[in-house]
């Protein structure tokens, strides 16, 4: 993902599948790139709307999984953003205005894929419903504003985009339609 100044670019390197990584830091005018992280278990890079810090998945050895966020200049520690009772290749998309965290989640076997929120202070197992149905709802936009996201839903394998206000009203437009 490209950094707000467009000069950088965060990405996971690793083997791919679910199997983890590591989140790289790219300088796209020097092309030099530096690790961030070191834990092989690290993916799912997005920056912070600053430009200064990575939000990341990271994979624990318990089963368990959590986001981290640490400044893209490797100056400080990761800290963590929030830690989930089990694994379920959740993803974060970025910060609403409000500060809430919004997250993209595989809702498991025999589930589609979900768009949830976490206001601010709150734990992984309180994680609220933004876009979460029997259809797979996937690949959420934040607008630049915080106000709105943008999502892919996909009930009937013809995909459409959608478009609902934060914090959910009910309200939701269809903006595309088809593959």
């Amino acid at each position: 993902e490209d950094a707000a100044d467009g000069r950088r670019v965060a990405m996971a390197i690793g083997p791919g599948g679910g199997r983890g990584g590591d989140i790289w830091i790219l300088d796209l005018a020097t092309k030099a790139s530096s690790k961030l992280t070191f834990d092989g278990s690290s993916d799912a890079p997005v920056w912070t709307s600053g430009g200064d810090e990575v939000l990341f998945r990271t994979a624990l050895p318990a089963g368990t999984e959590e986001f981290r966020q640490r400044p893209a200049d490797g100056s400080r520690e990761a800290r963590t953003i929030v830690q989930f009772a089990d694994a379920r290749a959740r993803g974060p998309v970025g910060y609403m205005a409000d500060g809430s965290l919004l997250f993209w989640e595989d809702g498991g076997t025999g589930s589609a894929g979900n768009v949830l929120f976490l206001p601010p202070g709150q734990n992984g197992d309180q994680a609220q419903p933004f876009a979460s149905t029997a259809a797979i709802e996937i690949q959420p936009a934040i607008s630049p504003d915080g106000r709105f996201v943008a999502y892919t839903v996909d009930s009937t394998g013809s995909p459409g985009v959608y478009v609902q206000p934060f914090p959910p009203t009910g309200a939701k437009w269809q903006v595309a339609s088809g593959a």
